[in-house]
């Protein structure tokens, strides 16, 4: 079955999954001066990264779930949008 979610969370689970090459090429790489001073994510950026990560879970199963092909999903939709309501408030 064809998943059509987002690809913002896939990139932002490999980009955490391999955090310590990024930032060891971008700080080991000489040819551009900016980057070290720009592109370089402190560790405050990649625990933001995390949250958003986490935040983007909470819509994850549910709206692959909504996109189903070969069953209703009508009958989901109230219980999903309660479900996010509940995880947005915790």
């Amino acid at each position: 079955m064809l998943i059509r979610w987002n690809l913002t969370d896939k990139i932002l689970d490999i980009r955490l999954y391999i955090k310590k090459a990024i930032i060891a090429v971008l700080t080991a790489q000489t040819w551009d001066k900016s980057v070290k001073q720009n592109l370089i994510l402190i560790k405050e950026d990649w625990n933001i990264l995390k949250e958003i990560v986490v935040f983007f879970n909470i819509f994850k199963k549910l709206i692959i779930q909504s996109q189903a092909d070969e069953y209703f999903t009508l009958y989901n939709a109230i219980p999903n949008y309660l479900y996010i309501l509940r995880q947005l408030n915790v």
